[in-house]
């Protein structure tokens, strides 16, 4: 459901994670306006991997990317990296099990917690397909979580008819 996504309206600011750059730059108009990588550096080479480059071709690409980019920490060599607010995220959700941190499991889960923690009206969820059956179904709970938090703030949230989440 990612291409159903609003890259043509500039009252949407988009965001996107991993390596779905290389494919929203495929789409007349596909912009975004932060990025996410918040794999440790291991998961950065898995991330090459799984996307079929080089370790360092991967970096370079992210190196390129000319919005602010969340990753676990800054980068000196990727510019526009800069640390995801974690401290600032375990506040304003603490987990109600003592010794906890907030209940993220993924990187969605990341995002939406930043998008709450920012006060966003709406938040329109697309290309996260998370269904029962694939490896993605022990992330699943966690976006269905915040999106719960969220919608209890008030948080309009859309979700594209065709994606599993909240079904």
């Amino acid at each position: 459901s990612w291409k159903l996504a609003p890259f043509n309206d500039p009252s949407f600011e988009i965001w996107g994670l991993n390596e779905l750059y290389l494919f929203i730059s495929q789409i007349q108009g596909g912009r975004y306006d932060r990025w996410f990588e918040l794999h440790a550096q291991e998961g950065l080479l898995s991330d090459a991997k799984r996307s079929n480059a080089a370790p360092d071709a991967y970096i370079e690409n992210l190196k390129k990317l000319t919005c602010p980019i969340y990753m676990q920490r800054h980068w000196d060599d990727i510019p526009n990296s800069l640390p995801y607010p974690m401290a600032q995220i375990c506040e304003a959700f603490p987990n109600p099990a003592p010794g906890w941190k907030p209940y993220l499991t993924n990187s969605i889960s990341y995002m939406l917690a930043l998008a709450i923690m920012e006060e966003f009206v709406e938040i329109h969820v697309f290309g996260v397909d998370m269904s029962h059956d694939t490896e993605y179904s022990g992330l699943r709970p966690s976006c269905e979580y915040f999106l719960g938090l969220a919608v209890g703030k008030g948080i309009k949230v859309y979700i594209p008819p065709t994606a599993d989440l909240l079904k």
